[in-house]
């Protein structure tokens, strides 16, 4: 099992030095402030960031920090998901983080802009699909607001 959180801005500035991102709104997750707290879905298999200024993002919890600052690499620097997204995954081997823990993302960027974070969190190693595999496409008609994650019907 698998899950998707969101760090965003819709207007990040000139950063030199790493500057907290906001977690998006999102009913299922715990967020107070900058932090969000890590789910039972605990291990950090994937990670994307996207934004044309974005130079440097970190993701950091007190057990990153017991061994080494989290900096994510690539970093997709453009307005929109490039076709083919630099992501990290890393689904054999994803890094550990404790339930409950805070996590927070920091940046750094060139200029003006937004700037969007992904991470992608497990309940442990994501195993290869074998088997048939259906696609399915599902479409929904909401109101939504920017910078959140919402239930849709």
């Amino acid at each position: 099992m698998f899950s998707i959180h969101a760090f965003a801005s819709s207007s990040i500035g000139t950063y030199s030095s790493l500057t907290n991102v906001a977690p998006t709104s999102d009913p299922a997750m715990a967020i107070s402030g900058n932090f969000l707290y890590v789910p039972q879905l605990a291990n950090l298999f994937g990670f994307y960031a996207l934004g044309t200024n974005l130079s440097r993002v970190q993701l950091s919890t007190p057990s990153l920090l017991a061994d080494v600052p989290y900096d994510a690499t690539p970093i997709d620097q453009a307005a929109a998901p490039s076709t083919t997204a630099p992501m990290l995954i890393h689904q054999a081997s994803p890094i550990k983080l404790i339930t409950d823990e805070p996590l927070q993302c920091l940046i750094t960027s060139s200029g003006t802009g937004v700037a969007s974070t992904f991470i992608f969190l497990s309940d442990g190693a994501i195993a290869p699909v074998s088997g048939r595999i259906l696609r399915v496409r599902a479409t929904v008609t909401s109101s939504s607001t920017g910078y959140s994650w919402q239930m849709l019907p």
